[in-house]
């Protein structure tokens, strides 16, 4: 019985001590939000037809290719201009 009573209050003591110290740790003066410009995944082209092919995505190299060509519909290919902010990039 003397054990359970010694572990709550040591429970409160460290729960009033990690209060105390979140409230005094530093903080940064202008904290800038983090906007990602595209959160979903580039797949590779057909890769969900076959089980053998990774996801992972590679460019489309073949003369017909309707992805490498941008068809309309097709799968899109990633570009510069997917890019992220750079203050808050990684």
């Amino acid at each position: 019985v003397l054990s359970v009573d010694l572990l709550r209050a040591f429970c409160a003591l460290s729960a009033h001590l990690l209060r105390t110290f979140r409230d005094k740790m530093a903080s940064p003066a202008d904290k800038v939000k983090i906007v990602k410009k595209r959160m979903k995944k580039f797949p590779r082209f057909q890769a969900d037809r076959f089980k053998r092919m990774n996801q992972s995505w590679r460019k489309p190299r073949g003369i017909d290719g309707r992805v490498r060509r941008k068809f309309k519909g097709s799968t899109i290919i990633p570009n510069i201009g997917y890019g992220s902010d750079k203050k808050t990039r990684f």
